[in-house]
């Protein structure tokens, strides 16, 4: 009858006064782990951007599944970053009016990969080096850029996933990045 008992305050367990089992394995009334004036208060976990936990986006794992190697993703971004570099002075020059190099959607689209690629290029380094503070902050800046701009241009939003205003990606912006890069199939 002792595994009835809490060990927090020594009384039975009532219809409404329920005991659970704590992680290590003793018996606890619910209402001491929801009091924050408790020694067994537990905060609740919320979202976890590392893992992907608590958010309606793939787990890295998934999300990168079928992702180039660190060093051949790097090297494209890059290649990526500088084309849409040498593209802007282009047209600020007003030299070469191509339709396909004019400020416009395509533009966009090129714009809006190369910020997807780099957030999720940078979230993988995060990942796989989590001790690295530059790693970090870059992968939430990339993918709060993502999001800044799927919010100026919100047609290009993949369908399916929750969009960059939904109050989902309040606590980290890198599981949207992870549910973007799924959701366009390179997953």
């Amino acid at each position: 009858m002792s595994s009835e008992i809490c060990v927090a305050c020594g009384h039975a367990a009532t219809g409404e006064d329920t005991l659970i089992t704590a992680d290590d394995g003793t018996r606890i009334h619910l209402r001491h782990t929801l009091d924050p004036r408790s020694w067994f208060y537990a905060v609740p976990a919320g979202p976890d951007p590392k893992t992907g936990d608590g958010f309606a986006a793939p787990r890295p794992e998934e999300a990168y599944a079928n992702a180039p190697e660190l060093l051949r993703e790097a090297a494209e971004v890059m290649r990526l970053g500088t084309a849409l570099t040498v593209q802007a002075a282009h047209a600020a020059r007003a030299i070469d009016r191509r339709s396909d190099d004019a400020p416009g959607s395509n533009g966009l689209a090129r714009e809006r990969v190369y910020l997807l690629r780099r957030a999720a290029l940078a979230d993988r380094l995060a990942i796989e080096w989590p001790a690295e503070e530059p790693f970090l902050r870059d992968a939430m800046e990339t993918s709060q850029a993502l999001i800044a701009f799927d919010r100026r241009h919100p047609r290009f939003v993949p369908p399916g996933i929750e969009g960059p205003r939904s109050p989902e990606w309040d606590p980290s912006a890198r599981p949207y990045t992870r549910a973007c890069y799924t959701a366009q199939g390179w997953a």
